[in-house]
């Protein structure tokens, strides 16, 4: 059974989903991607896996935690590397190589409503509670952070592979990463993106993680002074 705080990991090799228990970082299952290079993976507001297969240029939508499939669509380019969910269950694309953009999706579907253009090569991408985009820069090993959904850059942090891919966000803000070549997930403090620890990821040439965490739940009207939800990453920390 999966829970809250748990980490959902992918791997290009073994052409597996793999999970992890949250406290403890240990494996605790496994199954066969609907594809057969998964790349990039989130989970939507519903409770159910989305993943992105490079391979078949197809995302998928699983049934809760399992490798039952419930629909696909085609990606927005066949190098689409990376996925997230934002808060109102819109899913959102990072396409590598020469196209290198961030698209936009109406719910979890093929539409596109918009994208952005990306400084190189983006790998992971995902969105903070405040709407700002986060998306890997593999080519200076840097995860680089926008304002809001815009082409505006407020700084950027290294990560702690050499080959990064993969990114998202737990529920204290702090920014978990995976590397292609150490097949490691790295956690960063979402305040000051000083490395906290690592662990190993199922299987090799590791692309992509998410957390599961609770729904986005905002203030009710009227009620102010309660956080329901950290945001992080509302610094600058490395100008680029």
């Amino acid at each position: 059974m999966v829970e809250y705080g748990d980490v959902i990991t992918t791997s290009r090799v073994t052409d597996h989903i793999y999970f992890h228990n949250g406290a403890t970082a240990s494996l605790t299952g496994s199954f066969a991607s609907p594809g057969a290079a998964p790349f990039g993976i989130a989970i939507d507001n519903n409770g159910n896996i989305i993943s992105l297969d490079q391979g078949n240029a197809h995302i998928y939508i699983h049934e809760g935690f399992t490798n039952v499939i419930t629909g696909s669509f085609a990606t927005p380019r066949t190098s689409a590397v990376g996925i997230a969910v934002d808060k109102d269950n819109n899913l959102i694309t990072s396409v590598d190589g020469s196209a290198h953009h961030i698209y936009f999706h109406s719910g979890i579907t093929s539409t596109i409503t918009g994208s952005i253009a990306t400084p190189a090569s983006p790998k992971g991408v995902t969105i903070n509670v405040a709407e700002n985009l986060l998306h890997v820069h593999y080519e200076i090993d840097h995860v680089v952070i926008h304002n809001g959904k815009t082409t505006s850059l407020t700084g950027s942090f290294a990560t702690g592979g050499g080959a990064p891919h993969g990114l998202d966000i737990d529920a204290a803000g702090n920014v978990l990463n995976i590397d292609y070549s150490s097949a490691h997930v790295y956690i960063h403090d979402g305040q000051t993106a000083n490395l906290l620890g690592s662990f190993a990821a199922g299987g090799t040439q590791t692309i992509g993680v998410t957390i599961y965490k609770e729904p986005y739940v905002p203030p009710a009207e009227g009620v102010a002074g309660i956080q329901f939800q950290t945001d992080g990453l509302n610094f600058v920390v490395q100008p680029i």
